[in-house]
């Protein structure tokens, strides 16, 4: 089952997964090797180790789920420090523009790559924030205003989605092109996340 981008932002998942008790040993397995600084081979290690005592065999084999767990998890943590200090007051105030650089990719997603060196306004409460999706390592960058056209970005239903959730949308190369996959492009906002704890609690 997808997971909605809004809850997938602020809840800890891992597709396949349905054992609860499981679930919490990785978490604390992803979140130790961020706190401590631990390489993917380290981690690795404790991953196998979990998914061994629990008989979990993921469809593509453990070290690559291994590898994505520990990319996207890694990443989106960056991320979400990398807005906090984006969005304070005066950050916003001085750099009122986000530059959207395009990272290195054996494989590039054309239309990320067509948004590098885009400018978007900066916001504490945007659209969408970057990484928008599994292996994405595009970000952005904090610019001054540089007083030309910025991308706009709306919302729209992406066909490959969970119906009824909207993504970031915006005109690229004269196409329409969604700019985050599914259930990716959800920005760390604190009040966005109690609003969505509140409506999972509901549910």
């Amino acid at each position: 089952q997808r997971i909605k981008a809004e809850w997938a932002s602020h809840a800890f998942w891992i597709a396949s997964i349905t054992d609860a008790q499981m679930l919490a040993e990785m978490f604390e397995a992803v979140s130790d090797a961020i706190a401590n600084g631990e390489g993917l081979a380290a981690f690795k290690e404790r991953f196998e180790e979990i998914a061994d005592r629990y008989g979990w065999q993921p469809r593509y084999g453990i070290s690559p789920r291994a590898k994505i767990v520990f990319d996207a998890n890694l990443r989106s943590a960056f991320a979400a420090g990398q807005f906090a200090q984006y969005t304070k007051p005066h950050i916003l105030e001085a750099f009122p523009e986000w530059e959207w650089r395009h990272r290195d990719s054996r494989v590039p997603r054309p239309h990320h790559l067509a948004q590098d060196g885009k400018r978007f306004a900066a916001s504490a409460n945007p659209p969408f924030y970057l990484p928008s999706g599994f292996g994405c390592r595009c970000r952005f960058i904090p610019r001054r205003a540089s007083g030309e056209p910025l991308v706009q970005v709306d919302m729209a239903q992406n066909p490959k989605g969970i119906p009824g959730e909207l993504s970031p949308v915006a005109t690229v190369n004269g196409q329409r092109e969604f700019l985050a996959d599914p259930g990716w492009g959800q920005p760390p906002t604190i009040a966005n996340r109690q609003q969505v704890i509140d409506r999972m609690v509901a549910k």
